[in-house]
């Protein structure tokens, strides 16, 4: 039977669990800024869209 040494999922679980746990500030981090720019977008997008149509009904 050929084994597969090319890739190996437990491997690639466990080093994807090490890089989660040893850089978890970074992680947090961008998690964070990513939360905060889509909230600007949001906030920034229903602003325009909705100042538009208030001044549509004047």
């Amino acid at each position: 039977m050929i084994r597969d040494t090319l890739f190996s999922m437990s491997r690639f679980v466990d080093l994807c669990r090490k890089e989660m746990i040893e850089s978890w500030k970074a992680n947090v981090f961008r998690v964070v800024m990513m939360y905060g720019l889509l909230a600007v977008f949001f906030v920034w997008n229903g602003y325009f869209r909705y100042s538009s149509f208030s001044r549509a009904d004047h």
